[in-house]
């Protein structure tokens, strides 16, 4: 077995945000904690019908703290598996690099194929966050980009069609239905697969971020 340390090393080279390798279960509470056993089933067992999880909720409210502590709980039961972390801001962000003669760019690691096979197809598990397209339209290049929803469809189509284990993370749903929301952005088709054979896990809650910056003293100059 790992060391702890090694562990959050692991999940931080795989792709996980460093400010949540701090994750630990004394930060749950014994419901959550049942939770986090069962996802962590879930994802391990192969003959679980649901090959794909879902953590959905409003901004804040710990979703992707409670998928690190489960990342790198299963890093550290299962090292010899495969793992990746990545949102699809990043790997859009990623392939737009491969078109740039800028052969320094550090974010240009090859072509498109090479870059949506190691971080998204060959992991035994990966987890993948995505959001509000039209929020963040500038960054992805407009109101539901074809060329973004096309590669969040081949993300989700191909692990689909191999049943391979998948935790997705999500700020949509949070205020509204979830599938309302979610075929606001992206294709009919694609959000059918991803909630086929997937297990929702819906987080309420008050809003942490908010919540800590409140706590903060304000200068007044």
């Amino acid at each position: 077995m790992p060391e702890i340390e090694e562990v959050q090393q692991i999940a931080i080279d795989c792709g996980m945000p460093i400010r949540f390798s701090v994750a630990n279960k004394n930060n749950f509470t014994e419901n959550r904690l049942l939770i986090i056993k069962r996802i962590s089933d879930i994802l391990i067992d192969t003959k679980n019908e649901n090959y794909f999880t879902l953590i959905y909720g409003k901004t804040g409210v710990g979703k992707s703290y409670l998928a690190s502590y489960i990342f790198m709980s299963l890093i550290f039961k299962y090292p010899k598996y495969k793992y990746s972390w990545i949102s699809l801001l990043n790997l859009n962000e990623k392939i737009k690099a491969t078109f740039s003669n800028d052969y320094n760019n550090s974010l240009n690691e090859g072509s498109e194929n090479n870059i949506i096979w190691k971080y998204c197809y060959r992991p035994n598990l990966l987890v993948f966050e995505f959001g509000d397209i039209q929020a963040e339209g500038n960054v992805y290049g407009g109101n539901k980009s074809p060329f973004v929803t096309q590669l969040f469809h081949r993300v989700i189509d191909y692990r689909w069609q191999r049943r391979m284990k998948t935790l997705f993370i999500t700020p949509l749903g949070g205020n509204q239905e979830l599938h309302k929301q979610l075929i606001k952005h992206y294709d009919e088709p694609t959000v059918g697969r991803l909630l086929e054979d997937c297990q929702l896990i819906k987080m309420s809650g008050i809003d942490n971020r908010l919540k800590k910056a409140k706590q903060r003293s304000i200068w007044e100059i």
